[in-house]
């Protein structure tokens, strides 16, 4: 199961990097779809990570709302490709806004994913949290 969702997964970031969806423009499209499988395979990563980073126990203590504001942006891939290497085959960026009785923060949230290793198992590490103060504009 690990394997087909590996590769599920695989396919969805080839066919979307570079590209981010916009939900007010693109409607019931698969790249909306593919963002939606993206997030729910990197849900437990992101629980965790605003859980760490509000210094919470209980990683499913949040209501967890994509996007900013009203914006529908929520995920947007990068691709490593010559001429723009990076350190992990893709680079996936989540927009987010952790809420607990009231927004917590505008944040942005950066996964770094390898599919590198022979049994076809994903790396997902956290490379980056960004937040901003849901009173900041």
């Amino acid at each position: 199961m690990k394997k087909i969702l590996s590769f599920i997964f695989a396919i969805c970031l080839f066919s979307l990097s570079g590209f981010s969806t916009n939900a007010a423009e693109v409607k019931n499209t698969p790249n909306q779809a593919a963002d939606h499988l993206i997030l729910s395979v990197l849900g437990d990563e992101i629980n965790r990570a605003v859980a760490s980073y509000y210094k919470q126990e209980d990683p499913n203590s949040f209501f967890i709302k994509y996007g900013h504001g009203n914006s529908k942006d929520f995920v947007n891939v990068i691709q490593s490709e010559k001429g723009n290497e990076l350190d992990y085959n893709y680079v996936v960026k989540v927009n987010i806004t952790p809420q607990k009785k009231g927004a917590l923060g505008k944040d942005t949230i950066s996964f770094g994913i390898d599919q590198s290793n022979q049994s076809g198992n994903m790396k997902i590490k956290l490379l980056d949290y960004k937040h901003v103060d849901p009173k900041d504009k």
